[in-house]
């Protein structure tokens, strides 16, 4: 079951850069296009998020690797 999360939680980080576009469209018809230039910020974050993720899984599973 908590590699199944573990899964989950990676398709949702890898889905949200792809959402990025279509908040910006949505901001700009709401009003809120200033915005746009701070989902930069979490984007970066997310990337940075799938970068490491993987590199902990891997440290973690040689850890318990006799």
């Amino acid at each position: 079951m908590w590699r199944d999360s573990w899964f989950v939680i990676g398709a949702v980080l890898a889905c949200l850069p792809c959402l990025t576009p279509v908040a910006v469209v949505i901001f700009g018809e709401v009003g809120l296009g200033s915005w746009g230039g701070d989902l930069v910020v979490v984007v970066w974050a997310i990337l940075a998020a799938l970068i490491a993720l993987p590199i902990y899984r891997h440290r973690l599973a040689c850890r318990r690797a006799p």
